[in-house]
């Protein structure tokens, strides 16, 4: 089984006469539905409207395009996107057992339509794919952008085929009349061709039915946050100059040895009176706690951050719609990164509701 654990994964971006450096780091969020561990057997089916093909294939399109820029609407393939959902789903190894149903609901649909299924079809289905619950495929509509731009700094032609990926999912159980959910994904993926002529680079964009595959596949990923607790990548501030203990401690925590850095940190916001080196070590301190999951010190000293930011950037002073937000940038950045940590907090108990079906708390 895949394990998830709390780890913190961070990258630093060093410059060198900088005193600010990005940290980026991973941490688990849970998802937007909430499954009942007696839904442990889900089923994932098509049932996307037999629609047939594009009335125009991309590149017949592209051929009797004569501006650069355009726009291409194609219907996705739904059974590639059900297989890769339910790839994505047993991968995760969330649920006991994920089941694909091969065949379209509505393959014999005459004409394009969007139809929810009926509580009888659903308990028809679960019964039949023995599950507690369907997982259903609704729509894929794909919307692709061309854009073909000449860069004469490099004499290439750079072509760019931006697609729009929006699948319609319905979540259902036999015992509800209604849909337990519904999700609405969007995201968009993209492929890029560069060449010295316009013409070779229209001749060997990708082609449509290689684009339908990769965008219908994507697709199948779309759903994962909203079904699945998942990763957030987010970037953290932290002050690394000013005095030799701030040096220090960057030394360590380079090497991923937050506990000596939170030491030296707090010392040296023992020692020091000056309110914006007060501010960055408690800054500084909450990213130490954080990373060593401590959400409760983090907060605590994030606080303390947001209080002496409040204090240099004299915000209870100002006209704040007359402010501009440099003159306060040190309260915006504490502000929103204690605001941040509190979410976090907030979704724990639920993240780990979530993730006792998997024997993982955090």
């Amino acid at each position: 089984m895949k394990k998830f654990s709390p780890l913190f994964l961070f990258i630093l971006l060093f410059t060198s006469c900088s005193s600010i450096e990005q940290i980026s780091i991973d941490y688990m969020i849970p998802a937007e539905i909430n499954f009942p561990e007696s839904l442990s057997r889900v089923a994932v089916v098509n049932n996307v409207s037999n629609q047939g093909v594009n009335n125009k294939s991309f590149e017949e399109q592209t051929k009797l395009d004569e501006s650069s820029h355009k726009l291409f609407n194609f219907n996705g393939d739904a059974n590639i996107m059900v297989e890769s959902l339910a790839q994505s789903l047993a991968t995760a190894n969330y649920f006991d057992e994920v089941v694909v149903c091969d065949s379209s609901l509505r393959l014999n649909d005459k004409f394009g339509r969007q139809t929810l299924l009926s509580q009888s079809e659903t308990k028809m289905l679960a019964e039949q794919l023995d599950v507690d619950f369907i997982i259903a495929i609704d729509s894929l509509p794909l919307q692709a952008s061309r854009y073909i731009d000449y860069h004469p700094e490099w004499n290439t032609f750079i072509g760019l085929v931006d697609m729009k990926v929006s699948p319609s999912v319905t979540i259902y159980i036999p015992s509800r009349n209604n849909p337990l959910y519904v999700i609405n994904a969007k995201d968009s993926i993209f492929w890029e061709k560069l060449g010295k002529t316009e013409g070779y680079v229209i001749a060997n964009q990708i082609k449509e039915s290689e684009m339908i595959k990769e965008a219908s596949n994507f697709a199948g990923t779309l759903p994962m946050k909203y079904l699945l607790p998942s990763w957030k990548s987010v970037n953290r501030t932290l002050y690394v100059g000013g005095n030799i203990h701030m040096r220090d401690a960057m030394v360590y925590a380079r090497e991923n040895n937050w506990e000596q850095a939170l030491e030296i940190w707090s010392n040296a916001y023992k020692q020091t009176k000056k309110k914006k080196e007060k501010m960055r070590l408690a800054n500084n301190i909450a990213l130490c706690y954080e990373v060593l999951d401590d959400l409760d010190n983090s907060i605590e000293w994030a606080d303390k951050a947001q209080k002496l930011a409040n204090e240099i950037d004299k915000v209870e002073d100002r006209d704040l719609s007359k402010t501009s937000i440099y003159e306060i940038a040190n309260y915006i950045n504490a502000i929103r990164y204690l605001e941040e940590l509190k979410k976090r907090k907030q979704d724990l108990p639920i993240l780990n509701v979530q993730m006792k079906r998997i024997h993982e708390v955090f």
